[in-house]
């Protein structure tokens, strides 16, 4: 199989995905893709976007450590309750590490382990907030059924890698689509 780096740049498509505006339209893309599979934002629109484009940033340019406690001070700065990781590049994942980035043993965890170092993805919650049903998983896809929050309300959240050809993406999707409608039955997607 050939490598990103064996094929030429057709009009700037490779370079053409770092612009800034390519970046904020995928983002766009895949929140729209998320709502179509029941999805729910608190926020206004623009904020997930906004989020997802410097976070793309960010992440292109810092190291492993310092990527880490980047996310750790995130968790701890905005009292997040789920966060999805994709491109881990770890095979096997340590308590110890999800224990360091979430800043405590006060979560939970899931992980689809990557193939040498591509792929990989790790979801973590808070204990506090969440237990664990059952989790599920596929090629590009790891998903969690939790039981969220005061009320015990049965929450469905998917930790999702898209792959980078079309043929891939299709097939995710349509995997999720029947996923969502087989195992989620009526309840939502968080």
């Amino acid at each position: 199989m050939l490598g990103e780096d064996s094929l030429k740049d057709v009009d700037g498509f490779i370079a053409a995905r770092d612009s800034p505006l390519v970046i904020e339209l995928e983002a766009q893309r895949l929140l729209n893709d998320q709502q179509e599979l029941g999805m729910n934002f608190d926020r206004e629109e623009e904020l997930p976007v906004n989020r997802m484009t410097t976070m793309e940033g960010r992440d292109k340019s810092l190291g492993g450590a310092v990527k880490r406690n980047a996310i750790k001070e995130m968790i701890r700065k905005e009292k997040i309750e789920f966060l999805a990781i994709q491109e881990t590049k770890m095979e096997i994942i340590p308590d110890s590490l999800c224990y360091n980035i979430w800043g405590g043993e006060d979560c939970q965890w899931v992980y689809l382990p990557s193939v040498g170092n591509s792929g990989g993805m790790l979801s973590i919650w808070s204990k506090s907030f969440a237990s664990l049903i059952f989790y599920f998983s596929g090629d590009s896809f790891i998903g969690v059924c939790l039981e969220w929050g005061a009320l015990k309300k049965r929450c469905f959240v998917v930790n999702v890698y898209s792959k980078c050809d079309l043929s891939g993406k299709r097939n995710l999707w349509e995997t999720l689509v029947t996923t969502r409608k087989n195992v989620f039955g009526s309840d939502k997607c968080c």
